[in-house]
C-alpha cells in the first residue's frame, strides 16, 4: 500500500460513484436476489478496475491498452478477474446478512 497520492484523485471518486449506484439500486429495489447481488458486485468491480486503469494510464502517461491488458495479465495472478470474483462473492454473501440489520438505523 502506497498511501495517498495522485491515484487517490482517480480511485476515490470512482469508488464513491460505485457506492452511489449501489445505494440507488438498494433504495429502489426492496428484494434483490443473491445472484443479482453477485452480478452487481462483479460488474461494479469490473467498471472500477477498467475506469481506474484507463484513467491512471492517462495520468501517468502510458498506454491505455497496456493498462487494461496488465489488469488481466497473470503476474503472479490476474488481478482483474480475481478482484471481480471476490467482490461479487462478498456482495452476494455479506449484503443479504448485513443490509436487513441496517434498515431503520439512522445516523444523525
Amino acid at each position: 500500500y502506497f498511501g495517498s497520492g495522485v491515484w487517490t484523485m482517480v480511485t476515490a471518486p470512482t469508488m464513491g460513484f460505485v457506492g452511489v449506484l449501489g445505494s440507488l439500486l438498494m433504495k429502489f429495489r426492496s428484494e434483490i436476489s443473491r445472484f443479482n447481488l453477485f452480478l452487481l458486485g462483479f460488474f461494479a468491480a469490473l467498471f472500477y478496475d477498467l475506469f481506474t486503469s484507463m484513467a491512471l494510464a492517462y495520468v501517468f502517461n502510458y498506454s491505455i491498452i497496456v493498462a487494461v491488458i496488465m489488469l488481466f495479465f497473470p503476474s503472479p495472478y490476474p488481478f482483474g478477474p480475481v478482484h471481480e470474483f471476490v467482490n461479487a462473492m462478498l456482495a452476494s454473501l455479506v449484503i443479504p446478512e448485513v443490509f436487513p440489520r441496517l434498515r431503520g438505523v439512522y445516523v444523525e
